[in-house]
């Protein structure tokens, strides 16, 4: 499993820089706010394929060790989201569901950014071995493909969001 740096909401790959991560956020925030505008970049082929590079970047080419890393044995910020994608790619769930998930991470994500304390009570760490659920064992690399062909672009872009704790309205 490869090494995680936690940003605000989660972990990230750890081999990104920050400039990585903030080039990655302005560009999932930018396709967020321009698709809910602009027709045409919501359907925009290049705009798939920077949102797709962005989140590729993030998490990283073991996709089983972020979810394990964001999971952190059901105590992360993210478990709920991680715990919703594990049901769905074991075929218990709907894609509904992640989105939902996801919605909720939002909101916690906007309470937190109006609350400053908020983000300070955690600490910083790195992640690199942690124990994982039974529905874990069972995750492949091929299942982000799963994860993005049920929850299409737009999703695995908020879900990164969610992931750096950062809201698509606000810088």
């Amino acid at each position: 499993m490869g090494t995680y740096v936690q940003v605000k909401n989660g972990f990230v790959n750890g081999n990104v820089r920050d400039a990585d991560i903030a080039a990655a956020s302005t560009n999932i925030r930018t396709f967020l706010n321009s698709s809910t505008q602009d027709y045409k970049m919501k359907t925009s082929s290049r705009s798939y394929q920077e949102v797709l590079r962005a989140a590729r970047v993030l998490i990283g080419e073991d996709f089983k060790g972020w979810l394990v890393a964001n999971y952190k044995n059901g105590l992360g910020p993210c478990a709920n989201i991680v715990g919703t994608i594990l049901l769905y790619l074991n075929g218990q769930l709907s894609a509904r569901s992640i989105g939902s998930n996801i919605s909720i991470g939002e909101s916690t994500v906007i309470y937190n950014n109006s609350n400053m304390n908020a983000w300070e009570k955690r600490s910083i760490t790195r992640s690199t071995e942690q124990k994982s659920p039974i529905l874990l064992d069972s995750v492949t690399n091929f299942d982000y493909y799963r994860l993005l062909r049920g929850i299409g672009v737009e999703f695995l872009a908020r879900l990164i969001l969610v992931v750096l704790g950062e809201n698509r309205y606000v810088k």
